[in-house]
C-alpha cells in the first residue's frame, strides 16, 4: 500500500510538470494558428520548434496519458472511504459477533461447571439429609413405642394410684372413725386454773359437788389429766369416764358449769374432725355446725342438717346433690345428679365419692367447648354426653321489640357513669351522664321508628303469608268499642273500665249499722303481755319489713332492745 502511494505521488509530480510544457506548447500552436487565420494582432512569434522535438513532446504526452490512464486503473481498484467504513463495520462485527460468542462460551463452560458443583454438593447433602431423616423417623417410631408403652404403664400407674388413694381415704376414714369412738367417752374441760402439786380429781370433783350439785363417783372415772395446750394458757383437763351415762350427766350441767368455773367443757374430738368443724364454720353455705356422738353435724341454709363426711365435702367443694329417686329401679341402676362449681378442679373428687354410680349427671354453667371432652372424662365410664348451653343468650321475655345491643350497651354505660357521677359528685361526671343520656334518649327514638317503619312495610307487602300476618295482628291487644267509638290508646280503655265498674260498684242505699250497746265479750285487760315477751318478739324481728302504722322502722325497734 505504501509503494502505490509512493508511485502515486511521483506519477502526480511528473504529470504536473509535463501539463506545463504541454501547456505551453499549446499557447504557441495557438498563435501560430491566429496568424495562419490572418487575425491582426500585434503579438511577436516566437521561433518554430524543430520537428525532433514535436516528435518526442507528443510522445511523451502519449507516455503521461498511459500513465494516467494506468494511474486511473489503478485507482479504480483503490477502495473508497464509503467502502472502507463498510469494510470495517463489517470486520468490527464480525469480531464482536465471534467475541460474544466466545465469551457465551467461556460463560456457559464456567456455569455448566459451577451448576455440577453445585448439583454434586446439593446432591450429596440431600443424601445427607434423608439418612438423617430415615433416623430420625426410626428414633421417632422408637419413641412413639416407648410412649406408647410409657403411656399404659402410666395408666396402670394411675390405676394403682387411684386405687391407693381410695384405701387411703378409706383407712383414714376408717382410722378417724375408730379413734373418735376411742373418744367416745372422753371430755376435755379447758381454762381450768392450774396449781403446782394439785390433786386434780380429787379437788375438780369437790368442785363439781359443791358449787353445780353433781357428785360423781371417783370410781367413774378411769383417768384424768392435763394434755399439753397454747402456751401462756392453762392446760386442758383430760377426763375419760368409766360408762357412758356419766359423760352425759356431766354434759347436761354444761351451761352450770361453765358459769360456776369460769370454764369451758366439749367433747374429745379428733384432728380432723375439728378440722371439719373448723371449714364447716368458715364456710358460707353452713349455717351452723355441731359434734354429738361421734359424728359431725351441720345445717345449710335451707335448714336441713348432714351428717356424712362425704356431704359436707361435697358441699365445702361446692358440689350440691340434687334430689331424685331414694331407691334403684328394677334394674339396680343407681344414677347421681349433682349440681357442681368448677368441674375441672373436682373431677378427682367426684371420681372417688360417685364411682359407686352407674350414671353421673352433672350440671356445670360454665362448661363450653374449650373444654374438651378427654378433660371431664372419669375413670370407668363412658365418654360424656354434653349438652353445652349457647353463649349467645336466649329469648329476652320482657325486653322492647325495637331493642338493640347497641343501646343496651349505652344504657349500661350510662347506669356505669351515674353512679360514678352520684359518688364524685364531679361536673365532668355529670356532664358526661347527660351526654350518654341524651345520646340514649336519640337512639331510643331513631330504633322506635324504624321499627314501625318495619312493621308497616310487613303489614303492607302482600307477599307475607297469612300465618305471619295473624301473628303480627296477635301482638297489639284488642281494641275497644264504646258507645259506637273505637279506642285504641291504653290510658283510654282503662278509663271506660274504671268508669263502667265504678258505675256496677254504686249502691244508692247504703247498709245500716246494728244498733248494738252491748260490750264486747272480750277485754285486752284479760291478756297478760309481759317485758319478756315484748323483748323476745322484738328480738326476732324482721330488720328488712316496712315499717307499722306508728312508722316506727323495725331496724330502730330491733336497736332499742
Amino acid at each position: 500500500m505504501s509503494q502505490l502511494q509512493q508511485q502515486i505521488t511521483s506519477f502526480i509530480s511528473t504529470a504536473k510538470v509535463d501539463k506545463l510544457s504541454a501547456k505551453n506548447t499549446n499557447n504557441a500552436e495557438e498563435s501560430a494558428f491566429t496568424e495562419k487565420n490572418g487575425d491582426k494582432q500585434n503579438i511577436i512569434n516566437p521561433a518554430k520548434r524543430l520537428h525532433s522535438c514535436l516528435s518526442s513532446s507528443s510522445d511523451h504526452s502519449i507516455c503521461i496519458e498511459n500513465e494516467l490512464d494506468e494511474i486511473k486503473q489503478s485507482l479504480k481498484n483503490v477502495p473508497k472511504k464509503s467502502d472502507l467504513t463498510e469494510i470495517v463495520t463489517e470486520i468490527f462485527k464480525s469480531l464482536s459477533e465471534n467475541l460474544k460468542k466466545q465469551i457465551k462460551k467461556e460463560i456457559m463452560s464456567e456455569v455448566k461447571s459451577e451448576v455440577e458443583k453445585l448439583k454434586t454438593n446439593y446432591d450429596s447433602k440431600i443424601s445427607h439429609l434423608h439418612d438423617k431423616l430415615n433416623t430420625i423417623e426410626f428414633e421417632n417410631g422408637n419413641l412413639l413405642e416407648k410412649n406408647a408403652s410409657l403411656h399404659s404403664d402410666l395408666r396402670k400407674m394411675r390405676e394403682v394410684v387411684d386405687e391407693n388413694n381410695k384405701k387411703a381415704t378409706e383407712s383414714v376414714r376408717l382410722g378417724n372413725w375408730n379413734e373418735q369412738y376411742s373418744r367416745k367417752k372422753n371430755v376435755k374441760i379447758y381454762h381450768l386454773p392450774e396449781n403446782r402439786n394439785e390433786d386434780l380429781p380429787h379437788s375438780l370433783l369437790n368442785e363439781l359437788k359443791n358449787q353445780v350439785k353433781l357428785d360423781i363417783n371417783p370410781s367413774e372415772v378411769v383417768a384424768m389429766h392435763r394434755i399439753p395446750g397454747k402456751e401462756g394458757n392453762p392446760r386442758p383437763v383430760l377426763i375419760k369416764f368409766l360408762r357412758m351415762d356419766t359423760k352425759i350427766s356431766l354434759l347436761r350441767k354444761k351451761k352450770a358449769i361453765n358459769e360456776a368455773l369460769k370454764v369451758r367443757i366439749g367433747d374429745d374430738i379428733t384432728k380432723l374432725n375439728q378440722g371439719l368443724l373448723n371449714r364447716l364454720y368458715q364456710h358460707d353455705n353452713v349455717i351452723s355446725s355441731w359434734y354429738y356422738n361421734g359424728h359431725v353435724y351441720g345445717s345449710d341454709e335451707e335448714g336441713t342438717r348432714h351428717r356424712s363426711i362425704i356431704q359436707f365435702l361435697l358441699l365445702v367443694a361446692g358440689i350440691e346433690q340434687n334430689p331424685g329417686p331414694d331407691q334403684s329401679n328394677k334394674k339396680n341402676l343407681k344414677i347421681v345428679h349433682n349440681n357442681v362449681c368448677s368441674l375441672l378442679p373436682k373431677l378427682d373428687l367426684i371420681n372417688n365419692e360417685l364411682h359407686d354410680y352407674d350414671i353421673i349427671c352433672i350440671s356445670e354453667s360454665h362448661l363450653d367447648k374449650s373444654i374438651t371432652d378427654d378433660q371431664i372424662k372419669l375413670n370407668g365410664f363412658h365418654k360424656p354426653i354434653r349438652l353445652d348451653r349457647n353463649r349467645h343468650g336466649g329469648v329476652r321475655p320482657n325486653d322492647k321489640p325495637f331493642m338493640n345491643n347497641l343501646i343496651r350497651n349505652k344504657i349500661r354505660h350510662r347506669n356505669r357513669i351515674h353512679h360514678k357521677a352520684k359518688t364524685s359528685n364531679n361536673p365532668d361526671h355529670w356532664k358526661k351522664f347527660r351526654e350518654i343520656r341524651n345520646e340514649i334518649i336519640s337512639l331510643v327514638r331513631k330504633a322506635k321508628d324504624d321499627y314501625k317503619c318495619k312493621l308497616t312495610s310487613q303489614l303492607i307487602d302482600k307477599n307475607n303469608p297469612p300465618g305471619k300476618m295473624v301473628a303480627h295482628c296477635q301482638r297489639f291487644p284488642p281494641f275497644l268499642e264504646h258507645d259506637g267509638q273505637i279506642f285504641i290508646h291504653p290510658l283510654d280503655k282503662s278509663e271506660i273500665l274504671n268508669n263502667h265498674f265504678a258505675d256496677i260498684a254504686n249502691i244508692d242505699i247504703e247498709p245500716e249499722i246494728p244498733d248494738n250497746n252491748e260490750p264486747p265479750p272480750c277485754h285486752l285487760n284479760k291478756f297478760v303481755i309481759t317485758e319478756k315477751e315484748i323483748l323476745d318478739q322484738l328480738k326476732i324481728l324482721k330488720v328488712n319489713k316496712p315499717a307499722g302504722p306508728d312508722s316506727i322502722s323495725p331496724r330502730i325497734l330491733k336497736r332499742g332492745c
